[in-house]
C-alpha cells in the first residue's frame, strides 16, 4: 500500500470515527478478561469481541482493508482465550 492509499485510509477512518474507542476498548477489555479468568473473564473477552465487531464495521465501511485484517486478528485472539478459559472451567469441573 503506498502512501496516498494510507493517508487516504487514515483520513476516511477519522472521518468515520474508526480512530476512536472501540478497539482500544476492546484491547482493555480483552487484557481484563485474560487476567480475570473463569466465567468472570470469559464475560470480558465476550465484550472485548463485540467491541472490536464495532470498529470493524466502522473499518469495513471506510475499505480499510489493513485495519480490518488487524481487527479480524484480534476478534480472533479473544475468541481463542475464551475458549481457552471455558476449557479451563469445565477441567476444573471435571476434577471436582
Amino acid at each position: 500500500m503506498g502512501f496516498l492509499d494510507q493517508t487516504a485510509e487514515y483520513v476516511l477512518l477519522r472521518i468515520f470515527g474508526g480512530l476512536g474507542q472501540e478497539p482500544h476498548l476492546g484491547v482493555a477489555l480483552k487484557d481484563q478478561g485474560i487476567r480475570t479468568g473463569g466465567e468472570a473473564g470469559r464475560q470480558l473477552l465476550g465484550e472485548a469481541v463485540a467491541a472490536y465487531q464495532g470498529a470493524l464495521e466502522v473499518y469495513q465501511a471506510a475499505g480499510a482493508s489493513y485495519y480490518v485484517e488487524l481487527i479480524e486478528g484480534y476478534i480472533a485472539l479473544a475468541e481463542r482465550e475464551r475458549e481457552r478459559l471455558l476449557a479451563e472451567m469445565g477441567e476444573a469441573a471435571a476434577g471436582e
